[in-house]
Formats: C-alpha cells, structure tokens, sequence
C-alpha cells in the first residue's frame, strides 16, 4: 500500500533510497521527518498540527522491541513511512485536525479522531493494509480496509462525517 507524495517530496524519497547514503531505514525516517517538517513550514500555513504529529513518529520510530509492558514489537520502518504519506496527504487537505498518533504492539501505527460520540481510527499493518474504524453513537459502527485506490479520499469521507 502506498500513498502518492507531492512530487518534490516523492523525488527526495526516491533520491535517497537510492543513495544508500543512510546506515540504517531509521537514518533515513529521521531525515524525511526533517524534510516533511521543512515542506510543512513553507508549504501550508494552516492549521499547525503537523509539526506536533512529526514529533511524534520521531519518537515512534525510536522504540525498540518489547517498548510496552506486553512485549511490543519495534514499529516497522515501511509503516512508518506509509503512515507519514498519508498524513502529510491529509494535512494538506485542510479537512482535518490532528489525530492521536500510536504505536500498536504488532509494529504498526494507528490514528484516532474523536468528536463528541464519533470516532475513527485508521490502523497501518505491517501487512501494507489500513484498517478503519468508525463509530457513530446514533448511527452504529462501521469497520473495514481502506481501499488501495483512494485511501487518502476514503479516510477524508469519513474524517468529513466527525
């Protein structure tokens, strides 16, 4: 599962994969943070949650395994970079605030919104897939994989129902 990153971002990526200019995946993670962070603060002037929710991979992708008292898994590097795409794709959009970012045991990362008594939650798997959650006190629950084709606009439709 991939996300399409706006193409100066996309190149940069590309760039340095290629390079093998970075030790480990996590060099590279901690580099394209500082890159994201740098198209954040002279691209949107928005609202001015993605700086916050950079420091939060930063600090997911630095736990190692059994980082939690029930044996946590190191949080895999491809969901990491995913999971970035994907919300610098939704910062972007403008239709969102920021989500809580986590970690979950089995290596992946989930996003959670809450707004009054809706909820929706996006868990990336280390599988490649996103796993979404809503709930809607009057009008139930709905759960599911967020297509490959249109993940971001898939995500935005229900972020819109909040």
């Amino acid at each position: 599962m991939t996300v399409d990153l706006p193409p100066e971002l996309d190149q940069f990526f590309q760039k340095q994969l290629a390079s093998g200019s970075y030790n480990t995946e996590d060099e590279f993670l901690v580099e394209a943070v500082r890159v994201l962070r740098s198209v954040r603060e002279n691209g949107n002037g928005a609202d001015d949650w993605f700086e916050e929710a950079l420091e939060q991979f930063r600090a997911i992708i630095s736990l190692k395994d059994g980082w939690d008292s029930n044996g946590g898994q190191a949080i895999d590097t491809a969901v990491v970079y995913c999971a970035q795409q994907f919300i610098y794709r939704i910062f972007k959009s403008g239709d969102s605030t920021k989500p809580h970012i986590n970690p979950t045991r089995d290596g992946g990362i989930q996003f959670e919104w809450e707004v009054s008594e809706k909820c929706f939650e996006l868990e990336f798997k280390t599988d490649g897939k996103i796993h979404y959650f809503f709930e809607d006190g009057s009008s139930g629950i709905e759960e599911g994989m967020l297509a490959e084709s249109d993940p971001v606009d898939q995500a935005l439709g229900f972020l819109r129902r909040l």
